[in-house]
């Protein structure tokens, strides 16, 4: 609150206002002859402290992609909580609706296996790959979003190639599902690249991580410095 008096106009003046400032305000004029008094009320009607609605412009394509996200999340929810209250279903051995297929790609990138199995009571899903158990972490991200089970490996390597298994099992037994993850090997020019023509060393071991075009502009300096030649 900050008191203004500019001549004969006194005024009170308010650069914030919230809820708690409601009130009546009084101002008190006095002199050696007297007093006189005036009074008035503050209502200040409160907004919200925070804001549910979009503030991104109408028509954006990823306002409309987030509202189909939050739609199918909310979908789940609903899914899963209404299989939790079905009490009287009929047991039953776990099951694989969609089982794992089989994957191929370049080493270092991404892998993914899809899963949908059923059962009752609901099957607990566990991973393994050449029949060592993986767990959620940095390598290997597992996944289940309320029907579908997904593993993934962000950047595969020579180790992940082989069997992968998904284990479903509760109460009545278990159920497997297998693929074969295949992996098609990068070409490595480090070994070809660690040495010029003539047998002379460039400094660069096998371990030496560069860029295949940093090699190659070294390996031709090399060259042109045994011709006599070096342009820099």
């Amino acid at each position: 609150m900050i008191p203004r008096y500019d001549f004969a106009d006194v005024s009170l003046e308010f650069l914030w206002t919230f809820a708690e400032d409601d009130g009546i305000y009084e101002c008190v004029a006095t002199n050696p002859y007297g007093e006189d008094r005036t009074r008035a009320e503050l209502k200040c009607r409160p907004k919200r402290s925070i804001i549910y609605n979009t503030q991104l412009p109408e028509g954006m394509e990823g306002v409309s992609k987030l509202q189909m996200l939050e739609d199918e999340i909310r979908y789940t929810a609903s899914m899963i909580g209404l299989e939790e209250k079905v009490q009287d279903k009929e047991p039953k051995v776990p099951e694989f609706i969609m089982p794992l297929e089989d994957v191929s790609v370049d080493e270092g990138d991404n892998a993914k296996f899809i899963a949908k199995v059923d059962g009752h009571p609901r099957p607990r899903v566990t991973w393994t790959i050449n029949n060592a158990d993986i767990a959620n972490g940095s390598r290997y991200k597992l996944v289940y979003d309320g029907l579908v089970h997904y593993l993934d490996i962000p950047r595969t390597r020579q180790y992940d190639a082989g069997t992968v298994c998904c284990i479903a099992k509760n109460a009545l037994g278990q159920t497997e599902s297998v693929a074969t993850l295949t992996l098609r090997p990068r070409l490595d020019y480090r070994s070809a690249l660690s040495k010029t023509p003539g047998g002379i060393e460039t400094g660069l071991d096998d371990s030496f991580d560069v860029d295949i075009e940093e090699r190659l502009r070294l390996r031709s300096q090399l060259r042109q410095r045994e011709s006599g030649w070096l342009i820099t």
